[in-house]
């Protein structure tokens, strides 16, 4: 890499499906930064399945951090390892899991927490959620936004059919809405 003219790294972090994974996108990251002391070098993330550029992005947008952080205690802390997904319902230290897959059929992981579910269907569940609404595909039910690989552009999905099912947005905000 240090020999490039312009090297890119690019990974998948989707397909990292193991312990340290986080701290292997970080030592990528590092890598980057590293090859930019000698020569140009870019990091180019793929996207993982379920628009989770996009999640990242809203995430960064709204509280200036990347996903992991934990907005519990008033303002905005990240941690990738502390707020890791898998070890906090681990561990049981959260009240409740709202899962959100609207793009494929993704069950959430087997959990003792008691588990809201916006998600396509069919779904098959290794444990019945508390609740469970079935949403629309953003850009085949529904009208949305996805963003592109590189992070950089929102690409706007228009609906291909009116099935009826409601935008995960929208069933989340008659949930709040219900709450008030």
């Amino acid at each position: 890499l240090k020999a490039a003219r312009y090297g890119v790294v690019t990974w998948m972090a989707g397909a990292f499906g193991f312990a340290g994974a986080a701290l292997l996108t970080q030592a990528l990251a590092d890598l980057v930064r590293d090859v930019n002391q000698v020569t140009r070098c870019a990091a180019l993330p793929l996207t993982g399945s379920e628009n989770v550029m996009g999640a990242h992005q809203v995430c960064s947008w709204q509280s200036g951090l990347p996903l992991r952080t934990s907005f519990a205690g008033g303002a905005p802390a990240h941690d990738p390892l502390l707020y890791d997904t898998a070890r906090l319902l681990r561990d049981q230290e959260v009240d409740a899991l709202l899962w959100v897959s609207s793009f494929h059929p993704i069950a959430p992981p087997a959990t003792r927490v008691p588990t809201i579910v916006l998600a396509t269907a069919p779904l098959r569940f290794e444990r019945q959620p508390e609740v469970h609404i079935p949403v629309g595909t953003p850009g085949i039910d529904h009208a949305g936004e996805i963003f592109r690989s590189d992070g950089v552009v929102a690409l706007p999905l228009t609906a291909l059919r009116a099935s009826g099912r409601p935008s995960a947005a929208d069933a989340l905000d008659r949930i709040e809405r219900a709450m008030n």
